[in-house]
């Protein structure tokens, strides 16, 4: 079937919780903690299977990552 509008098609991915489950396995064992970025107000791991990220305050920056992963923000001013 066409797309009349020329939309881009939305393709779903069903995956099975025990499929997940395996995800993480594989991907904690591959991991030595988080890749934290920072854009803009939002902090996010850009290492992990699943995209999760916090909110930072304007006049925040990430200022790196801790030994356990964890990310150190400092405020600028």
């Amino acid at each position: 079937m066409q797309n009349p509008k020329n939309e881009p098609s939305k393709e779903v991915l069903e995956l099975s919780s025990d499929q997940i489950d395996q995800m993480w396995k594989d991907a904690k064992a591959s991991m030595q903690g988080h890749s934290w970025m920072q854009q803009g107000t939002e902090v996010y791991c850009e290492s992990c299977p699943f995209r999760h990220s916090f909110y930072v305050e304007p006049g925040y920056v990430l200022k790196g990552i801790d030994e356990s992963g964890n990310p150190l923000i400092d405020k600028i001013f």
